[in-house]
């Protein structure tokens, strides 16, 4: 009797994830989230928020940022720069730890923008809904959070071979939710050693988790949205990115995304006086020997980028 294959099941491919899995996601990124940052603002309005959450917020935000921004996008989606091992392991645990979808996922739907800047296929664009052009406040939503509720293309794993093909990443990436939840738990636990209080631990999972999470959010996906609509173009590009002065400085860089757009491969976006925060901190660890061999554009070419808002 002849024997019957079975089509693998989406967690047994490399980078893909039952629909459910990737939809609890999506509910968790824009609910759970939003919810958790409206009860932290509720109890400081109540109680008061002593300065330790207050700067546990804002150092959560700042490493978080950095796992998306020299992470998730310089390194791992566009391999800007060179790393030891390590630095490669705590640059992917940093940056899921922003709970933006799985490991994997995430890159490869960067990279897919890339592909298709702002025509038909990019997931996220203000000027096309899936198949249909778009603009306006319509295109606005669309790109900053409508694009979620689509159920997405199936990972192709010849976007992200480098990826699928390392039994590291490949792990990191399926255990995604749970490096999320550990990022949420971990403000918590710190929270104990300066209170060790059952509402401690509350209002560092709230500031340090919730509420983090939720302004890491919007802020990134404000590149997708505000920072393809508002601000310059580099002279002579044929998509919509821009260099946006909010988003830039807010995103640690990213956010001078015409600059990125015209050299994707670059470790650095933001140049001459464009403040590019990612960059300056992997100048650090080239010091320090932690990476090398990070790419920039010819010289000529990051002059047209300085000149921007000249």
């Amino acid at each position: 009797m002849a024997s019957i294959e079975h089509a693998p099941t989406a967690s047994a491919v490399p980078g893909r994830h039952a629909f459910w899995a990737e939809q609890a996601y999506v509910f968790f990124m824009l609910g759970v989230t939003t919810a958790g940052a409206a009860a932290a603002l509720a109890l400081a309005v109540i109680h008061g928020v002593a300065w330790f959450y207050i700067a546990l917020f804002g150092v959560t935000v700042l490493y978080t940022t950095f796992g998306v921004t020299a992470g998730l996008h310089r390194y791992f989606s566009h391999k800007s720069f060179r790393c030891k091992r390590w630095f490669e392991v705590l640059l992917a645990a940093l940056g899921i730890s922003a709970g933006q979808d799985f490991f994997i996922r995430w890159v490869y739907v960067h990279r897919v923008h890339h592909r298709n800047t702002d025509v038909l296929g990019d997931p996220h664009s203000p000027y096309f809904d899936r198949a249909r052009p778009s603009s306006g406040l319509y295109g606005l939503y669309y790109s900053h959070i409508g694009w979620l509720f689509h159920r997405q293309h199936e990972v192709e794993t010849s976007v992200v071979p480098d990826l699928v093909r390392d039994p590291l990443w490949v792990t990191m990436d399926r255990y995604s939710p749970l490096l999320t939840l550990l990022g949420l738990l971990l403000p918590g636990g710190l929270s104990l050693l300066y209170q060790p209080t059952a509402f401690s631990f509350v209002q560092g999972v709230l500031w340090g988790g919730f509420a983090r999470l939720f302004l890491i959010y919007h802020v990134s996906w404000g590149v997708n949205s505000l920072g393809h609509y508002f601000g310059p173009k580099v002279p002579g590009q044929d998509h919509g990115a821009r260099n946006n002065i909010v988003l830039g400085v807010i995103t640690l860089g990213d956010g001078w995304h015409a600059n990125h757009h015209e050299y994707a491969s670059s470790a650095r976006h933001g140049f001459g006086w464009q403040l590019d925060l990612t960059y300056l901190a992997l100048r650090v660890c080239e010091r320090l020997g932690w990476v090398w061999d990070l790419k920039l554009p010819p010289q000529a070419r990051q002059e047209t980028f300085a000149a921007a808002y000249r």
